[in-house]
C-alpha cells in the first residue's frame, strides 16, 4: 500500500512539469490534447489504486479463517508441520494463562516442527478496553515488527495479575520499551490505523463461531483443523502436538502384515493398525465384531478431554443414556498382556475398556489422547489394566476433534459422535 501511495504522490509532481512544459512550448490545440491525455492517465492511476485498495481490504478480512496471511503474528515458521492458531484477548484472564503456557511450549520445539499464531478476539462486554489493547499491539507491530508485538504482548500480560484489568496509562511505557516513540504510538491509535487488522481477526473468529477466549485451532497440512477450547494444561497441549508430530514420522507407518481398521464416523475417518501378532485374541474379537456390523450405529459415549474417547457399547445405539457404558457383546474375552513399548497406553493407541475385574472386556474400547501409561497392566498399583491392541495411523486430528467436543453428564457428547461403520482391510 505504501508503494502505491508513493506513486500516487509522486505522480502529482511528475505530471505538473509535463503540463507546464506543454503549455509553454506547444500550440493551444496541442497543449489541450496533451493535458487531456495526462488527465486520462491520472484517472487510470486512480482506478488502479482503487482496485489495489479493494484487493487489500478483501484480503485482510480472512475470508477463510484457516488461511495464514502475511500479517499474522507467528512464533516459529508458518510452514511448520503443526501450527496452532489461537484467538486471545489481551485483557482476558485465561488468555494470560494460555499465553504463558504457549510461550514455554514454543521454546521447546524446532521452528519447522511447531508454530504458534496469535489473533485478536477481544470481548468488549467483559473487557471494555480489549479493542484498544488489540489496536495498541498492532500499532507496535506496524512500527517495529513481529518481535516487538510479542514483547509488547508479554509486557501487557506481565503488567497485571489474573483477574485484573490492564492499566491503559501503562501502554505507552510498554510501547517505549520495544522501541516505539510516544508520538508514533499515539498517532497510530488516534488515527485508528490498525483497527482494520483487529476487525479482520474478529471477523474470522466470528466465522468460526468462537464464544470465548482462548480458542485455538490445530492446522496440519492435508488434514481438517481441530479445535482446542480454553486454556488447556501445558501437558495436554504438548501431548496433542507430540501426537500429531509422531503420526507424521515413518515409524508410524503400519506394518504391512497387520490388518487395518477403517473407522468411519459422522465427523471423519480414523484408521487403526491392529497388532494381530502380539494381541491375537483381542484383535480377532475386534475384527469379528466389525465384520458382523456390531459397531455400526454405536456412539463414542464417553469423552474426556485430555484423557481418552470411548466407544463400542451397543447400548449407545439407543436413546437411554443411563445405560451407556454398561453394554457388551454378551460375552467377555481373556485379557492379553504383552510387554513392549508399542503396547503401552500412549497417545494415539487403542485399548480394551474393561471393569476392575480380570477378563471382563468384551466390545468396548478407547483411544488414548494423553500419556495414560498408569493404565498399563504392569504399572502397579493401578486397580484396572487395559490391554493395548492397536494404534492410530491416520485421522489423529479426528480423534482430537472428538476429544474436544462439549459433553454432559458422565462425559456423554452433547452432539452424538456416531460410528457409522468399521471396515477391516487385510
Amino acid at each position: 500500500m505504501k508503494k502505491i501511495i508513493t506513486v500516487f504522490l509522486l505522480s502529482g509532481f511528475l505530471f505538473s512539469p509535463f503540463t507546464s512544459y506543454a503549455q509553454a512550448n506547444l500550440s493551444p490545440t496541442e497543449r489541450q490534447t496533451i493535458v487531456a491525455q495526462i488527465e486520462e492517465l491520472k484517472q487510470i492511476l486512480l482506478q488502479l489504486i482503487a482496485v489495489y485498495n479493494a484487493t487489500q481490504e478483501a484480503a485482510i478480512t480472512k475470508s477463510d479463517p484457516y488461511i495464514i496471511t502475511e500479517t499474522e503474528h507467528v512464533l516459529g515458521r508458518t510452514d511448520a508441520e503443526v501450527v496452532i492458531i489461537s484467538y486471545i484477548g489481551l485483557d482476558e484472564p485465561f488468555s494470560k494463562i494460555f499465553y504463558e503456557r504457549m510461550r514455554a511450549i514454543v521454546d521447546d520445539y524446532d521452528s519447522d516442527e511447531f508454530a504458534w499464531i496469535a489473533r485478536h478476539f477481544p470481548l468488549p462486554q467483559l473487557h471494555p478496553n480489549g479493542m484498544h489493547l488489540a489496536a495498541a499491539a498492532e500499532c507496535v507491530a506496524q512500527a517495529e515488527g513481529g518481535k516487538a508485538f510479542w514483547d509488547f504482548t508479554e509486557a501487557v500480560f506481565n503488567g497485571r495479575e489474573i483477574g485484573e484489568l490492564t492499566d491503559i496509562s501503562d501502554l505507552e511505557t510498554y510501547a517505549n520499551s520495544v522501541g516505539v516513540s510516544d508520538r508514533e504510538f499515539s498517532t497510530c491509535l488516534e488515527n485508528k490505523e490498525t483497527t482494520p487488522q483487529v476487525e479482520a481477526d474478529i471477523a474470522s473468529g466470528n466465522e468460526l463461531k468462537i464464544k470465548g477466549t482462548p480458542t485455538s485451532y490445530i492446522i496440519v497440512a492435508g488434514k481438517e483443523p481441530a479445535v482446542i477450547n480454553g486454556a488447556q494444561p501445558e501437558k495436554v497441549i504438548r501431548q496433542i502436538i507430540d501426537n500429531l508430530l509422531v503420526t507424521k514420522e515413518p515409524a508410524r507407518k503400519a506394518n504391512e502384515a497387520n490388518p487395518i481398521a477403517i473407522v468411519t464416523t459422522n465427523v471423519g475417518t480414523i484408521e487403526l493398525e491392529l497388532f494381530a501378532n502380539q494381541m491375537p485374541i483381542t484383535v480377532r474379537n475386534f475384527i469379528n465384531l466389525s465384520d458382523n456390523d456390531f459397531y455400526d450405529g454405536t456412539k463414542f459415549h464417553r469423552v474426556i478431554n485430555g484423557f481418552m474417547i470411548q466407544g463400542g457399547d451397543p447400548n449407545s445405539k439407543g436413546s437411554d443414556t443411563a445405560t451407556y457404558g454398561t453394554g457388551g457383546p454378551g460375552y467377555t474375552i481373556e485379557d492379553e498382556f504383552v510387554e513392549g513399548e508399542l503396547l503401552t497406553n500412549v497417545p494415539g493407541t487403542i485399548a480394551m475398556a474393561r471393569s476392575s475385574q480380570k477378563n471382563s472386556g468384551g466390545s468396548q474400547f478407547f483411544i488414548n489422547v494423553a500419556q495414560n501409561t498408569f493404565l498399563d497392566f504392569d504399572n502397579q498399583p493401578a486397580s484396572s489394566a487395559h490391554p493395548v491392541f492397536g494404534r492410530v495411523i491416520k485421522g489423529i486430528e479426528v480423534v482430537m476433534r472428538i476429544s474436544s467436543v462439549n459433553t454432559g453428564d458422565r462425559g456423554i457428547p452433547l452432539e452424538p459422535i456416531i460410528i457409522e461403520s468399521i471396515t477391516i482391510r487385510h
